[in-house]
């Protein structure tokens, strides 16, 4: 229970194929089906879950892989099989323009923070909450700022981001994607012409 799994081989819904989901009970003896639960756009359809055969289990995944992000400070993490489960119905919030240029991106609030207590500088985390069409990030945001968020895809595939390059050496090459590419988004949605590199590089897959 709490295993991330892909799933493959179903004819009645074939467009779960691919889909990573979670494990959240035994297998039925009788039935030889598992009760999974699924991570990404087809959960809402589905919020008990489905049963599965131990054929349409392709692949055991590993932990979902997220970054911690504090300011300029990123580090790689390992989502719980809790959060992994309700990623992004549970306090995750969809970063906007990440999700348009096609890379489900979502962000978690680790503690309240207010005007007082919010650190001094945490431009990538804000610039990830931007409104494509404002251009601001969300009010509550502005006044009370973020402090320590969790990253991760909502899609429940392994890799957060692209792969990239970053002016933070002291992160890990995942956390440094996320700093740098924090920047880029903001950069390509607020300018009318953007000249760096691509977010939507083809290191963007599944495990």
């Amino acid at each position: 229970i709490g295993s991330r799994v892909k799933l493959g081989n179903l004819q009645s819904v074939p467009e779960l194929n691919g889909i990573i989901a979670v494990v959240i009970g035994v297998e039925d003896e009788a039935t030889d089906r598992l009760p999974v639960k699924l991570i990404g756009e087809h959960a809402a359809a589905r919020p008990q879950g489905i049963r599965v055969k131990r054929g349409n289990v392709v692949a055991v995944l590993g932990p979902q892989q997220a970054v911690n992000l504090y300011t300029f400070k990123a580090s790689d993490v390992q989502l719980t099989p809790r959060d992994s489960q309700f990623v992004p119905a549970d306090k995750w919030l969809k970063c906007p323009v990440p999700n348009l240029l096609g890379v489900p991106l979502v962000m978690k609030q680790l503690a309240p923070t207010t005007r007082d207590t919010r650190p001094r500088n945490e431009s990538p985390a804000v610039y990830l909450m931007i409104d494509p069409v404002s251009g601001f990030a969300p009010n509550w945001i502005l006044m009370n700022g973020l402090g320590a968020v969790l990253l991760a895809r909502s899609d429940g595939m392994c890799r957060c981001l692209c792969s990239g390059t970053t002016p933070y050496p002291d992160s890990s090459a995942v956390a440094q994607v996320v700093s740098a590419a924090a920047c880029m988004f903001w950069r390509s949605c607020t300018t009318a012409s953007w000249d760096g590199p691509s977010l939507l590089h083809a290191d963007v897959k599944a495990c």
